[in-house]
């Protein structure tokens, strides 16, 4: 008998440490189970522009609340499925999506849903006209997220997965195939006419003209009822801040008639929109059963300026804004001065003022330069620095936006005097080849000239690519005090590192500078401070580069000392 007990024990404490596992795994999912739904509002005719929302609901089903971390924007937790007829459509990247103002530590009590409502547009932008099925995926806590939560209270860290749920569009050429259909069911017909240029200053004027087909009268909320549609080439809704701003009225229609009402659209509406071809609808929203929503005829709208209205800007530009006000000429003049490139060279011959043709210069020349960074802010320009001394623009895109007659420093000036128009924060890299002398580097940065004042930060030099992150840089006008900072000192053959309050140490051997060094680097490159760096003016770059790279970690910054070593 006990033979046969010895048999099956094994088997007996496998299956009891199995059932244990099973009842812990189950009862802690117990706890921490939360319900997904996804919901969109329900409306008759969605179309592609609309905006629509999508709720996600959370349902805490356990005893105890839970923490978790609500993110709408950057795909860490959430996840979005989208298939049409089976095959998936591609989603937005989180980049781009409008929802990253959601991101923050919330809590779930149990027995109460909380509804988050973002767009759909923030997952997906659908392709055209179809039937979508859409599901999502959500995980409450990553193990690398630490939500900022009352003490005590439990985590989700667990997953859940919704159900999908159809949602069903019309592209907008679809939609505007349906006006008669959708008028005669509403019995209204809508009518916009105007104006098919959008002016540089000036706002548009239309009119919307609505005809009452029924035997009643029909009461509308203007402009509640309505929504404006601003359309490109591809007939994607653009400019959404583009709205019918009009007093809010009661608007009734009467039966078998018809009413106006005028409208606007202010080219600061637009502003930022490529110049180009556009289309103009008015949409009356749906009010119910049978009362499906109706498009205008759509018009067309031109948002783009002959060359005399360009140069008639500039001109403008030049005079300057009122006190108090805004330039708005020279704004739009910046904004699009490289879609303007050759009206604006133009302008430097054809504007009617001397001011006029001396800011046509620069803008013409800030045409030039935009397409090096278009988006506002840091720009960093590289200057090649040869063993001879003699130095020139890396990009030749700089070197072709000059005129060859101009010197460097000529150069230089005209930059920064554009960068305002670009909204640019200058930054120069000096780029030398490996047998450049250190002497001729810092003699470089003196003839070079350009002062702190117009930088955004101070003259660097990269260290190795930045492939794998920010790479680590020489700050040069960065003197970091000998007192306060780490020091190493580099001479022909030697190395000196000194840390403040030890005893310099001095040596030959890189492996043993390593070691010394790691503390600081990592210091260094927690942003705790930078290393300073003495030079002998006699050493050559890639003699330099050669020792203080494998020193580095990306990110990490060395204090060109001005002083020479022994000075």
């Amino acid at each position: 008998m006990r033979r046969e007990a010895g048999r099956f024990w094994p088997s007996a404490v496998w299956l009891a440490g199995w059932m244990c596992l099973w009842l812990g795994v189950g009862a802690s999912a117990v706890r921490a189970e939360v319900g997904l739904e996804l919901a969109v509002p329900p409306r008759a005719t969605h179309v592609l522009g609309d905006g629509t929302p999508l709720i996600w609901r959370f349902s805490n089903r356990g005893a105890e609340p839970l923490g978790f971390m609500w993110e709408g924007c950057c795909r860490l937790n959430g996840r979005l499925t989208v298939t049409r007829n089976g095959v998936p459509v591609e989603g937005v990247p989180p980049s781009q999506a409008l929802a990253h103002m959601f991101a923050k530590a919330e809590r779930l009590d149990p027995g109460l849903p909380r509804d988050y409502e973002t767009r759909v547009s923030d997952w997906v932008l659908l392709p055209g006209s179809g039937t979508y099925e859409l599901q999502g995926r959500y995980r409450g806590v990553l193990s690398n997220q630490f939500p900022q939560l009352p003490r005590g209270l439990g985590l989700w860290r667990d997953a859940a997965v919704s159900e999908p749920v159809r949602l069903s569009v019309l592209s907008v050429a679809d939609y505007a195939r349906r006006r008669d259909d959708h008028g005669r069911r509403r019995g209204v017909v809508l009518e916009v006419t105007g104006a098919t240029r959008l002016p540089p200053l000036q706002p548009a004027e239309f009119r919307l003209r609505v005809a009452n087909q029924t035997t009643q009268a029909i009461a509308l909320r203007w402009p509640d009822d309505f929504s404006l549609w601003i359309l490109d080439a591809q007939d994607h809704r653009v400019a959404p801040v583009a709205v019918l701003s009009e007093p809010s009225v009661e608007w009734v229609i009467p039966a078998r008639g018809a009413d106006e009402r005028g409208f606007r659209i202010a080219p600061e509406r637009v502003e930022g929109e490529p110049l180009g071809d556009y289309r103009v609808f008015v949409d009356l929203a749906e009010a119910g059963a049978d009362q499906p929503r109706v498009p205008s005829n759509i018009v067309p709208l031109e948002w783009r300026w002959p060359p005399s209205e360009v140069w008639a800007l500039v001109d403008a530009a030049a005079r300057g804004a009122g006190t108090g006000a805004r330039n708005q000429p020279l704004k739009l003049l910046r904004v699009y001065c490289e879609a303007l490139a050759q009206p604006l060279s133009q302008a430097v011959t054809n504007a009617a003022t001397a001011e006029g043709r001396t800011l046509a210069v620069r803008l013409a020349r800030a045409a030039r330069l935009k397409p090096l960074a278009r988006v506002p802010g840091p720009v960093t320009f590289s200057v090649r620095l040869a063993a001879d001394a003699t130095y020139a623009w890396s990009d030749p895109r700089l070197v072709e936006a000059f005129d060859a007659r101009q010197t460097w420093a000529e150069q230089w000036e005209d930059l920064i005097a554009v960068r305002r128009h670009l909204g640019w924060e200058p930054r120069l890299e000096i780029r030398p080849d490996s047998t450049v002398r250190f002497a001729v580097m810092r003699a470089t940065l003196s003839t070079l000239g350009v002062g702190a004042r117009e930088l955004g930060a101070p003259v660097q030099t990269r260290l190795g690519s930045d492939t794998n992150g920010i790479p680590p840089v020489l700050v040069w006008g960065e003197d970091l005090a000998a007192d306060t900072h780490p020091t190493l000192t580099l001479r022909s053959g030697s190395w000196t590192w000194a840390v403040p309050g030890a005893l310099p140490e001095t040596g030959s051997e890189l492996e043993a500078l390593r070691v010394r060094v790691r503390a600081a680097v990592a210091a260094a490159a927690a942003g705790r401070g930078g290393i300073r760096l003495e030079v002998d003016p006699e050493l050559t770059w890639g003699h330099v580069a050669g020792v203080v790279e494998p020193l580095s970690v990306p990110g990490m910054r060395w204090g060109v000392a001005a002083t020479r070593p022994g000075s």
